[in-house]
């Protein structure tokens, strides 16, 4: 940083101004970046500056604020394939369509990377060459380690339906192949992103980045499955390719994220077990006889004994029942809970009243508990009414005294 400082006070020999290129410029230390602020303070008239970075929060506020700011966007698949096609004519190598698109999906936007990624396959492509000439989507496939794109439709469509024995097939073969476990997870999510949103905006499948396979697969695939499915889907493989960067065998734990999908392929979602529960309950509700039944009118009494409530309660618990017969059903009083610890019972308070909780965390002591009488010490900074809302919620959250 001294030696381009140092160059920037001289006149350039030749043109008229010397411009200083710094890519990456977030690598540099805190010590370069405060010998440079001087300089793009009063910057001279012969030198410019063009810093280049790819990670802007890295770099401090005060090199920002001297600068101006340029965000280059990014190119889009259809532009970068266009971009490589004339390239390859010039270079006379032919690329197929699927290769095309196979490189300009890696690139993710930089023309740098896709022209890196293209050079790469050009001449890892000339050895493993078609018969008419041509470098297939395979060749690209390999060189990239991902799978197939019909092979990973294939998949992702036997882990939506639960077929096991398919899916696992399948990543052995894609593994043979020279797959990576984790770019195969990753192709699964882009296509569960991209089902997604043909799920919820179908115009989509007329876009000119969708593949063929995606227009037409992924268009049956999204009108299958509802949004819920998907989410959970795309959560779980989200989870399970951070899981890889862990595992010390990532075959193995990406077979174990795909048995994991399949198992719950057939279960029912979230909402769909609530609405059941909820149909059960108004079923067995309109079972129950309303309060002015005539059975309370019936002189003969049966008594109900329940081993999980206190004697006293159980001795004043009775119900006026007609005597039974066997299509009768015998329903039973129902109790909350009753905190059988201390720790339990100041649980209870936590959510209604969170400054009576942390009173007695903080300056409340127990002294003796039991079911139904709690006997406790208080500091004298607390509030005297303290043990009768602690009585009050109690007796709410338990229904008894």
């Amino acid at each position: 940083m001294r030696e381009i400082i140092e160059a920037t006070r001289f006149r350039p020999v030749q043109g008229r101004m010397k411009v200083f290129i710094i890519d990456e410029v977030h690598m540099l230390s805190r010590n370069a970046f405060n010998a440079l602020l001087k300089t793009l303070e009063e910057p001279p008239e012969q030198a410019a500056f063009i810093f280049a970075t790819t990670e802007l929060r890295k770099v401090p506020v005060t090199v920002l604020s001297r600068c101006q700011r340029f965000d280059l966007r990014r190119i889009s698949q259809t532009e970068l394939v266009d971009l490589f096609r004339s390239i390859t004519e010039k270079e006379h190598v032919h690329l197929s369509d699927d290769a095309l698109a196979l490189v300009a999906r890696a690139a993710d936007g930089s023309v740098r990377d896709g022209l890196s990624l293209l050079d790469q396959a050009i001449a890892h492509g000339s050895e493993h060459t078609g018969s008419d000439g041509v470098i297939g989507a395979q060749v690209i496939s390999d060189m990239l380690g991902l799978a197939d794109r019909e092979v990973v439709l294939d998949m992702l469509e036997a882990v939506l339906t639960g077929k096991t024995t398919q899916v696992l097939n399948l990543m052995d073969a894609a593994y043979s192949r020279g797959a990576d476990p984790r770019l195969v997870l990753g192709d699964m999510l882009e296509l569960v992103h991209t089902i997604s949103r043909l799920r919820v905006d179908p115009g989509l499948i007329n876009a000119a980045e969708m593949s063929e396979a995606e227009r037409v697969r992924g268009g049956q695939i999204a009108s299958a499955m509802t949004v819920p499915v998907l989410m959970r889907t795309w959560q779980m493989l989200l989870k399970g390719a951070q899981e890889l960067e862990y595992a010390p065998d990532r075959r193995a734990a990406a077979d174990m994220v795909l048995i994991r999908l399949c198992y719950v392929a057939d279960l029912p979602s979230p909402e769909e077990v609530v609405r059941r529960l909820v149909d059960e309950g108004e079923t067995h509700n309109e079972a129950i006889p309303p309060i002015d039944s005539p059975l309370k009118e019936q002189k003969q009494t049966t008594h109900i004994i329940s081993q999980a409530v206190p004697d006293k309660i159980q001795e004043r618990e009775h119900v006026c029942l007609e005597e039974p017969r066997a299509s009768d059903s015998v329903l039973l009083p129902s109790f909350k809970p009753m905190p059988k610890t201390w720790r339990e019972a100041v649980a209870l308070v936590q959510n209604s009243a969170p400054i009576l909780h942390g009173h007695l965390r903080c300056a409340v002591h127990e002294v003796s508990f039991k079911p139904g009488e709690i006997v406790m010490r208080v500091e004298k900074s607390v509030p005297t009414n303290i043990a009768r809302q602690f009585s009050q919620i109690l007796e709410e959250a338990t229904e008894r005294p």
